[in-house]
Formats: structure tokens, sequence, C-alpha cells
């Protein structure tokens, strides 16, 4: 094994050029291995790793892949070296909805579904005008809103403005708790990004606890003139409108890709002791696409001097210095290439610094002749779902594949892509962060 520290290593890798994903490794941890792992897994064709998606599911079919050609022993379900995660995703439970003596209404285009509960099943619902969603004085009482589509005009304040204003979804369900449904005319007053995060559905292991009612819906101006039949703008509180035909709540589905762990096994050389493990962990996933765009280039020179530890940077100090270091490095960056827009949240350092890291730890010990391996064996896990609240390492503990009292170690690699002295104070080759 290559004396230099890991993390040493991986910044060595982060800051090279990038090489083929196709790159066959070496049995030593070297940089160019873990630039190649690491390229690979934090590509932009990941688009992110949510838990769920295409891109994390790829990423631990080449995890396996891996564990399987370095000669680690499958450890996962049924033998095989997958462990499944339970995740759902909320989607709407019709693409439209009927409007008698209207027209019909289509999700994503007429009006999105911001709670993430689901409700009862409703056939028909009759429409009745709540108020102005801004002025609480003017909602209808909730008796007169009790088991209809409550339609609020967002727009239609005291004052006549026409700002986008504050909604409290609290003080909406609580009012109209036993309506079906409330539905806000508010879409076509938001920008592109804001309707993508509005209706962005994360993935949930439990959804117990995600049923309800109403129903909270964002619609168009034009939606909400074919659910009354007239003009919102000039509608009274409590006046009624059309019958809707269709359900307006959400179902939770599976998640289009199923979220697994990944595990494998490299038997110790004890023969006494390979019943007991030292587990090497890090997680495949991170959080996907973000809504709103950010300019790659200002972004980067942005964190490199402002915040060089990422979240971790808790305050920063913006002074004229710091913002003509920031502008030097985009014009010198400008002088490369055009302005990049960019939406994909890679996850290079989380964790893709740890995933890289266990697969070159793996490699190391695998080709170890086995006189020289550790006594104990050696349990690989490759964790899903960390960035949903650690829940791929939480069902990996309480549903382990091994017994559980046999590990008696648990080492995880998570965000060890940083560290030099640039980016950590007393940073340096041989810095070393233990949580725990």
């Amino acid at each position: 094994m290559s004396r230099r520290p890991l993390f040493a290593l991986l910044l060595a890798a982060v800051a090279a050029a990038p090489l083929s994903a196709q790159a066959r490794t070496a049995p030593a941890i070297t940089a160019a291995d873990l630039r190649s792992r690491l390229f690979r897994i934090a590509d932009d064709s990941m688009m992110g790793r949510e838990t769920g998606s295409k891109g994390a599911f790829q990423t631990a079919e080449y995890v396996a892949a891996e564990f399987k050609r370095l000669g680690l022993q499958p450890a996962g379900e049924g033998g095989g070296w997958f462990q499944a995660v339970p995740f759902w995703v909320p989607a709407p439970a019709t693409p439209a909805l009927s409007v008698v003596g209207g027209e019909s209404l289509r999700f994503g285009t007429d009006y999105i579904i911001t709670t993430r509960f689901t409700t009862t099943p409703s056939d028909s619902l009759r429409v009745v005008y709540g108020g102005a969603a801004s002025d609480t004085s003017s909602w209808i009482d909730p008796v007169r809103a009790a088991g209809k589509l409550v339609v609020l005009d967002a727009r239609s304040d005291p004052a006549g403005m026409t700002a986008v204003p504050n909604l409290n979804p609290a003080a909406l369900t609580a009012h109209f708790g036993r309506s079906i449904a409330v539905a806000v005319a508010r879409l076509d007053l938001l920008s592109a990004s804001a309707i993508a995060n509005a209706a962005r559905y994360i993935p949930r292991q439990d959804t117990t606890g995600v049923t309800g009612r109403p129903v909270l819906l964002l619609i168009t101006t034009r939606a909400a003139d074919v659910l009354l039949g007239s003009s919102v703008r000039s509608a009274q509180p409590g006046a009624i409108g059309r019958t809707v035909l269709g359900d307006v709540g959400l179902r939770w589905r599976p998640t289009a890709y199923p979220a697994r762990n990944v595990v494998g096994i490299l038997p110790g050389r004890d023969p006494a002791l390979r019943g007991e493990y030292v587990s090497l962990t890090g997680h495949n996933d991170h959080v996907g696409v973000c809504m709103a765009p950010v300019e790659h280039d200002s972004m980067r020179a942005f964190l490199h001097v402002l915040r060089p530890m990422g979240a971790d940077t808790r305050t920063w100090n913006e002074t004229p210095a710091a913002t003509t270091q920031i502008r030097t490095m985009i014009d010198s960056m400008r002088r490369i290439r055009p302005p990049r827009a960019d939406s994909i949240c890679n996850g290079a350092d989380d964790d893709g610094t740890g995933t890289a890291a266990i697969l070159e730890l793996a490699e190391s010990f695998a080709t170890m002749p086995m006189a020289q391996r550790p006594r104990r064996s050696l349990l690989f896990v490759s964790h899903t779902a960390e960035e949903r609240g650690l829940l791929g390492s939480k069902w990996y503990a309480d549903h382990s594949t091994v017994p559980i009292d046999s590990i008696v170690a648990e080492i995880d690699e998570d965000m060890i892509g940083r560290g030099t002295a640039w980016d950590l104070p007393a940073g340096g080759p041989t810095y070393l962060e233990v949580v725990g």
C-alpha cells in the first residue's frame, strides 16, 4: 500500500486532468487510480446520483462490478452483491383533472401539487372561491369549505398588488383542514426554478406520516378561471364554481430505480478471527440536480475564495481583496471558455472521494498475499441514501447481512478529498479528521 496519506492522493486526483473511465487500475493506491474512479462516479452523466435514480443505480452497478473484479465475496441479499433499501416517491394520482363544463387541467402546466402527503381519493369535487390568499380576513368559514376544492387568488389582495405574496401553508391547512384541496392561483407568478423546486418530490423511506388533508396546489390564473367558471379576479368569497372529476392527490410509488447498498467481503488471514469484521464504508449517493442553474466558473471562484470548506465554512468575510481575487479568477477562466450554466450536483467530494477510497482500499488489500492481509475479514459496504438522512447505513445496521455483533469496528470514508492548507486551517499532508 502507498505510504502517502489516502486523502492527499485524492487531492492530487481532483487537481489533475481526468482519465478515461475505462482505465485499468493498479494494485497500489495511486492518484491516477483515484482520479479514474472519481471522474467516473462524479461524471455529469450520473446526474448527481439522487437516491432511487438511474445515476445512483449505475454507480452501485459499477461498485459491485469492481468488488467482483477484485475478488471480494458477495455479501448482500440472497448471496448477491446488493441489499435493496425500499424508497418511495410521490407522483400525481392522475396526469389531468377533468372540469365539468370546462377544459381539462394538466399537471405540470396548469397546476402542481406542493404537499408531500396523500389524501383520501375523491372522484368528484365541487369548487368554491375561498378569498385572497394574502388576506386571511377574506377567507370563507371552514364549514363552507368542507369537502370542497377551495380556490384562493394570490393577487387579489386588498392593496391590489401584483407581487408574489408569501404563503403560509400551515395557516392554509389549519384553516381549510376540512376541505379536500386548496388551490392557490400563484403558479404563473413564479420563476421556472421556483416551480421546479415546488414540484420536486424527494424519495422517502417512511410514508406512514404523510397522509392527510388538504392537498395544496399551485395553479395558474387561467386554471382558476376554468375551475370557477368565471374570472377569479372578480369572484366573491363563497362563490360556487364548477365540479372537478379526478383525484387531486398524490400516490406513493417505488422509485424508478431501486436504491441499493453494495456489500462485499475480503476474508481475513486468521481462521480463528475470520468471522469478525472491520467495516470500511462510504456512501455512493448525492443530492441530484439543483432546480436553479448557476454559472459554474463563478460559483467555483466564489467557493474557492470564501467557502473553501463548503458548508463547513460557517462564516466568511467578503472583503474588497476577496472580491478582487474572485474577479481575477473568473476573468482568467473567461479567457479559456464562455460562461457555463450548471445544475448538476456532482458530489465529487461528497462522497465520490469516499467511494473511490473504499474501492482502492479493496484493491490494495485484495492483491496482498494472504499472509499479509489483516487477521480479521474486511466488510466493504457502499451505502445508498446518506443524503436522505443516513438511511442506507441505518438500513444496513438494522438488517445487517453479517451478524451485527461480529462487526468489531466501522470506519467510514466521507468527504476525504479536502485537507490542504488552503482549504483548511492547519491542513496539509499529515491532516486527518476523525469523527465519532
